[in-house]
């Protein structure tokens, strides 16, 4: 947490130092591992909350935006095997989130419709763990990396991706709709040569400017 709020501090600074626009962001997202052979998963939902900036180009139609977020990832009622640092099978995982400071940056287009502006874009996002837990079907909660999928050795402690975005403002009330995925695996197999349990997440969020320098 002290990690989360250091950034937040931060990204608060750069927008201040930079003339953009400030303010608080917060939504809702489901989260999944994707689709791979034998490997079955629903997607899990997680409030969102965070900060924000943005920047507009001078005489262009061009922002650049960004976000310091707390968003967790993961997935849940799955037939994937969970074991413990003794390789002791303990069941099927009925849920595993884990909890990512999620930071995205990227350039919007917009353009104005009567009272509102509509933006879309895309761009590059890191992310940074703070921990998870894991629920076995019909057992116990783990948590801290104790117990992980058969076959993995860690948590991915820092994911980074692509990211989507797209939404409609007015201001200082800005709704998006946004889309990512990891390029790296959501965890750190024992074999190199083992498939990568990529991150997938999309859903809707609520911005408020309240900062705004010219």
């Amino acid at each position: 947490m002290k990690r989360f709020f250091l950034l937040l501090f931060s990204f608060s600074c750069l927008g201040s130092f930079a003339q953009t626009k400030f303010g608080i962001v917060a939504g809702y997202q489901l989260s999944d591992i994707g689709s791979y052979d034998l490997i079955e998963t629903s997607s899990t939902g997680n409030f969102i909350i965070g900060v924000l900036t943005e920047h507009r180009f001078r005489r262009l139609p061009l922002y650049l935006s960004g976000q310091v977020v707390y968003a967790p990832a993961g997935y849940s009622k799955s037939n994937i095997q969970a074991e413990d640092k003794s390789g002791n099978p303990l069941g099927d995982i009925d849920l595993h989130r884990i909890g990512y400071i999620k930071v995205p940056v990227y350039l919007l287009y917009g353009g104005r419709a009567g009272s509102v502006v509509l933006k879309g874009g895309l761009g590059s996002f890191i992310a940074f763990q703070t921990g998870d837990k894991l629920k076995i079907k019909g057992g116990d909660a783990f948590g801290n990396g104790t117990v992980l999928p058969s076959y993995m050795k860690k948590i991915t402690p820092v994911l980074y991706g692509i990211h989507f975005q797209a939404g409609v403002e007015w201001s200082p009330v800005m709704i998006s709709l946004h889309f990512s995925q990891s390029f790296n695996g959501l965890y750190l197999p024992v074999s190199a040569a083992a498939q990568k349990w990529k991150a997938t997440a999309y859903g809707i969020t609520v911005g408020f400017f309240f900062i705004k320098r010219q």
